[in-house]
């Protein structure tokens, strides 16, 4: 496996066949310097944490670009998906998904998940950690913005 950061939350996982871009918080980055295209190239999916736009960032130019699979929660899944992200996959808390490669497991974290639009503050479901099971390599553990807490233990 091979992991790359892009500042703030973002990191690139490559599992095998696919790839896998976390928080993909890029053009507005105060920290990443470079173009979205160079780090979404061969980006086969796109995990969110919650739905502030520091996480979510370039998402959905990411997928319409790629046609990568969007992964997270239910709301912030269904948001996105109207908002131009043609291929989802929610889950929720406790939930975990299977994809060429990889299973990904969402954990509880604390923390808000929502934005603003038009004036409007929508909620966008529960955050959540990440964590990354390729079907070769380390499990990896991304937690997001969340407090430390003791299911952390676990």
């Amino acid at each position: 496996m091979n992991i790359t950061w892009y500042g703030h939350s973002c990191f690139k996982l490559e599992c095998g066949p696919s790839t896998i871009l976390i928080d993909p918080f890029l053009s507005d980055s105060p920290t990443y310097q470079g173009s979205v295209e160079a780090a979404s190239q061969g980006v086969t999916h796109v995990a969110l944490t919650h739905g502030h736009d520091d996480h979510v960032g370039d998402t959905v130019e990411i997928c319409r670009t790629t046609g990568a699979t969007l992964i997270a929660v239910f709301e912030l899944a269904t948001f996105l998906n109207a908002r131009g992200v043609e291929n989802i996959d929610p889950t929720n808390t406790g939930g975990a998904v299977n994809h060429d490669g990889f299973r990904l497991s969402f954990t509880p974290a604390r923390h808000s998940s929502s934005t603003n639009v038009d004036g409007n503050n929508i909620y966008l479901g529960n955050p959540c950690g990440l964590v990354i099971t390729p079907d070769n390599g380390p499990v990896t553990y991304h937690m997001g913005d969340t407090d430390i807490m003791g299911d952390m233990a676990l």
